[in-house]
């Protein structure tokens, strides 16, 4: 189900089988960054419910590499190219 930005939702995991599995699970939308969503209930110690929720990215898009161009070196000018000491350049 396609979330609108900064929008989510959550079902109820029926399949649980364990305490560490979430009681909901679900998904959202957060910065045009898709997230799953889990949430599991829990009690204060002052005896409110509450949800803890956790989020992670569906998927990790790492962004290839940016060709930078090769550096080249200008064309040697008469007055930078090297010369023996006779004067002559080679």
């Amino acid at each position: 189900m396609p979330n609108k930005e900064n929008e989510g939702c959550l079902f109820r995991n029926k399949k649980k089988e364990r305490e560490s599995q979430p009681d909901y699970s679900g998904q959202a939308m957060i910065g045009g960054v898709e997230y799953w969503i889990s949430g599991w209930v829990n009690v204060s110690q002052a005896g409110l419910h509450y949800v803890k929720q956790r989020y992670n990215a569906k998927e990790v898009v790492e962004q290839p590499p940016t060709e930078t161009p090769p550096v080249t070196a200008p064309p040697e000018t008469p007055e930078q190219t090297p010369k023996d000491d006779m004067g002559l350049p080679f």
